[in-house]
């Protein structure tokens, strides 16, 4: 396994664990988020799609865990940000001010912030399922694992916090 390709799993797991928990500890909230966000609101299909979207981040962060699914859970991830990029990017398009439900409830609206971090975790996805084909002849050594991880967990939180790291550097 090379650095990246441990990178990419601990970020994009960490990423999709942190959503789906953010989200079950305020699944009101949240529901009426997503809700809102497709025009559902106040209708069992926010509920409903509340669930599957719960459960399609869970299943995505399951196989991008498991070595021998790795390959094509970041396959899966980068199709889902990608997706949820292009979705966010109509939302924010159409001038409507939804607040993000990534994270568990919130009231920072959409924006192009989210476009742009649901694109680059789609590309760090992509080009981890790429990298987990290669097999280096060393394996990591544990300074290496420990780097690799530290910045994973930087990259969760960077991915986490994008609306208030933006809202630092706003001119």
């Amino acid at each position: 396994m090379t650095s990246f390709a441990l990178l990419s799993q601990s970020l994009i797991a960490g990423v999709l664990v942190l959503a789906v928990v953010s989200k079950l500890r305020a699944p009101a909230d949240v529901e009426a988020a997503v809700g809102t966000l497709l025009r559902v609101a106040r209708h069992p299909t926010g509920r409903r799609l509340t669930r599957l979207l719960v459960a399609a981040e869970l299943t995505v962060a399951a196989l991008v865990i498991a070595p021998a699914t790795a390959p094509a859970g970041l396959a899966l991830a980068a199709a889902l940000m990608w997706g949820f990029a292009a979705f966010v990017a109509v939302t924010v398009r159409g001038r409507r001010r939804v607040p993000c439900p990534c994270f568990g409830p919130s009231r920072t609206p959409l924006g192009p912030v989210h476009v742009v971090r649901n694109v680059l975790l789609g590309a760090v996805a992509a080009f981890g399922a790429a990298a987990t084909a290669y097999v280096p002849a060393n394996p990591l050594q544990p300074g290496e694992v420990v780097v690799t991880l530290v910045a994973a967990a930087f990259g969760v939180g960077m991915a986490a916090f994008a609306d208030d790291v933006h809202a630092l550097f706003r001119i």
